[in-house]
This record gives structure tokens, sequence and C-alpha cells, in this order.
């Protein structure tokens, strides 16, 4: 099937039917079920929906991080959440914070489940390449990614997708792409008229990861978020 581009271009982490949530990446301020909109500044510039703040409430308790301070992952961490933002204007502190990207290579490895969503998922990759040079990440994607002026391309649109039993709507929004090769899918994206669109979803172990801003309100989270054995 061809696709469209877009716009021109920890193994105890599951106990019976609740998560165990350790932490949530770049958000460093604390939220309850009351606050409906949390703003956070940084690398990962995110705002906390009242859905994210419901299906985490529900999953565990939450604990708040920031990377650019370079420490370890919190303790007990059983759910990293990498929400999107803008590392590639961060990049020198993120290249820099190389303890926190050797806790999240280790925790990856070893079987920790991770969301990560556009700038996220771009943090998790081997590098991410500016005007100014190539600037290493945490490696856990074997991809790099470019923000270099003459790659920019904007990347536009509502998408859809079916993850196993969930169907998953969300958008997407950014200039920085792939360096050739694209990733293979795992599975086929579509925009809002059913159109297949070129942006893939990666899963390696337990990392599930895609440039797409995932919709929680309608979505039983959980489902996608069941690390695979």
């Amino acid at each position: 099937m061809q696709c469209i581009p877009s716009q021109s271009l920890a193994r105890e982490r599951y106990k019976g039917d609740k998560w165990y949530v350790g932490a949530l990446y770049g958000l460093n301020s604390k939220t309850t079920h009351n606050d409906f909109m949390t703003h956070c500044n940084g690398s990962f510039g995110v705002r906390l929906g009242y859905e994210q703040t419901s299906v985490f409430g529900y999953m565990g308790e939450v604990t708040f991080f920031n990377p650019e301070d370079d420490g370890p992952l919190p303790d007990h961490t059983t759910l990293l959440y990498l929400p999107g933002g803008y590392p590639e204007k961060h990049i020198q502190v993120l290249e820099n914070a190389r303890r926190t990207k050797a806790a999240i290579r280790q925790y990856a490895s070893h079987g920790g489940a991770i969301l990560a969503e556009c700038g996220g998922m771009m943090y998790l990759c081997q590098s991410i390449t500016d005007d100014d040079g190539e600037h290493e990440m945490c490696g856990v994607l074997p991809y790099k990614i470019t923000a270099r002026t003459i790659d920019r391309r904007l990347s536009l649109g509502y998408r859809q997708l079916t993850y196993g039993r969930e169907q998953l709507r969300g958008h997407e929004f950014h200039y920085t792409q792939f360096i050739p090769p694209i990733p293979p899918s795992e599975v086929q994206v579509y925009n809002a008229r059913g159109e297949a669109v070129c942006t893939p979803v990666l899963r390696q172990g337990n990392v599930l990861a895609s440039y797409t801003h995932l919709y929680w309100g309608e979505t039983q989270m959980t489902n996608i978020l069941h690390p695979q054995s």
C-alpha cells in the first residue's frame, strides 16, 4: 500500500489489573484529578490534560522528574511516559545529561515500559542533527532524526490507527524528520480521510513510540501499555 506524505512531506511492573506508574517524563509539577491542565517548561513543553491525569491516576502513583537535571530515573519506575515537545531546542543540555540517558537505556534494556510521543520519541533515538552538527540522544531506538533547517518539512494532520484491540486517534505536528530510510511501522497509520500516511509506529521490546500525539479520552491505554512478555 502506498502512503501519502504529510503536507510535503520491571519485570514486576504489572500486578493483576493495576499498573504502578513510576515516572511521567518531562513534567515537573504535581497534579491531581482536580487539575484539568498543568503547564510545564523545558525540553518537553506539554500540558497534562484531564484524560492523562485520570488514566495515570487509575494506573498508579505518578512521579515527575526533569531529564535536564541529569539524574537517575525515580525508584520503582514501571512506566516511563515521554510526551511531545521540542528537544531540538534544548539539544545541548539533553546531550550532556549522560546519567539520565544511561538510566533510560538500562531501563529499556531490562524490559521497562515506555510510551514516547513525538519529541519523546526523538529523544529515544540515536541522535538529533541540527545546523551545528549531530547530538547523541538516548540510543534506545536505532534511528536518527534531522532538525536541520534545510531538512525541515511540515508534517501536520489528524491520525488514526488500530493497535491491538484499540482504535487510536491523535494528531501529528512537527518539522523534524527521520534521516532516511524511514523505519518500518508496526501498523499502518491513516489521516482523517482514511488515506495511508508515512508515519511509523515503532515497537521495540516494551517501548512504543511514534510522532503521533495520542488522544487519551476514549482509549483504554492499559491495553496498549501492557508490556510484552
